[in-house]
């Protein structure tokens, strides 16, 4: 029983990486797992077949390359706006408020808003563990993901953001016991990319000021 449970997971786990970025080149042994994966969530019944070979969301990727979250059910949602399917795109429009904060964290995040018409909206902060084809890294040793240990445990939980400043965010440098989200990626950024060159967060800010979670 454990063996099959490990199985299980691991398709879970191809499906996520070849769904969410669509990296299908010329590796068979890629292939071969996508092929698995399809069939894997065919027989669960979480995607119709042309679910499974059409395009999720009606955005344009300059790169060809769709994003999105897969949910614990295993329901697709891409990051933009379609006629056809749920996506993250449609949910957001409708909520009260427009006025909210977006953290990913995940291996190539920042394709969540590489195209214009992803999830970027007035009102909005989107952040990233790094650029739409880089990877986010775990540390052991701290506990979190690289970007996770400086964006969310020190610079929010621990306050060491408050007052930080970074060129081209609205951040007023003034130290008033709150943190922003534009004050956690000016204080994670530089530490990311000290340890990790080639992971650099991002920051979509469409936030009039600083948004203060």
């Amino acid at each position: 029983m454990m063996y099959e449970q490990l199985a299980e997971n691991l398709i879970l786990f191809d499906q996520i990486l070849a769904r969410l970025h669509l990296r299908i080149e010329d590796g068979s042994l890629l292939k071969a797992q996508f092929d698995l994966t399809r069939e894997f969530l065919k027989d669960k019944k979480a995607f119709s077949e042309d679910q499974l070979t059409a395009k999720w969301d009606d955005d344009f990727e300059k790169d060809g390359y769709d994003e999105g979250i897969v949910t614990y059910d295993l329901y697709g949602l891409p990051d933009g706006l379609s006629e056809d399917y749920v996506t993250l795109g449609n949910e957001f429009k409708n909520f009260e408020s427009q006025k909210f904060a977006l953290i990913f964290g995940s291996c190539f995040s920042g394709g969540m808003f590489d195209d214009n018409d992803d999830l970027q909206a007035p009102g909005r902060v989107i952040c990233s563990a790094c650029e739409a084809y880089q990877y986010g890294w775990d540390y052991l040793l701290l506990g979190n993901t690289l970007f996770g240990y400086y964006f969310v445990d020190e610079a929010i939980l621990q306050g060491k953001a408050d007052g930080a400043e970074w060129y081209g965010l609205h951040t007023s440098g003034d130290k008033d016991g709150q943190v922003s989200m534009e004050e956690a990626l000016a204080y994670a950024y530089p530490r990311v990319i000290a340890e990790e060159p080639d992971s650099q967060p991002q920051i979509y800010d469409g936030f009039a000021g600083e948004l203060i979670p």
